[in-house]
């Protein structure tokens, strides 16, 4: 089986797969992405995860690829502060990462 060599073919694929993925993404459902090793996945956030905290790369599936730098912080004026939490339940496998660091900040009680 061939593939449709029109142009006009490409360009309506292209826009029903971009509407499908807008559409998936606006309602919060979870998307996956695949192209052999290479794996794009926007997951649902989990009810009652808006503690107010920050968390960076929680969850996150990293294989076989680089990534940079995975950074949280939080920068508190309130008497509270929130919670930093930085690649929680990642699970990384045959990857190069760079740092992985989490930075909270909160002025002295006085």
């Amino acid at each position: 089986m061939q593939l449709p060599n029109d142009p006009v073919v490409w360009t309506i694929l292209i826009v029903l797969v971009a509407a499908v993925l807008g559409f998936a993404i606006w309602r919060r459902y979870s998307v996956v992405v695949r192209k052999g090793d290479t794996e794009l996945r926007l997951e649902r956030p989990e009810d009652g995860t808006s503690g107010g905290g920050v968390n960076v790369a929680g969850g996150a599936r990293i294989t076989n690829s680089t990534v940079g730098n995975i950074t949280g912080a939080q920068i508190s004026g309130g008497t509270t502060t929130p919670s930093v939490e930085v690649a929680k339940g990642a699970k990384i496998s045959g990857s190069k990462v760079g740092d992985i660091t989490g930075v909270q900040q909160s002025p002295p009680k006085s």
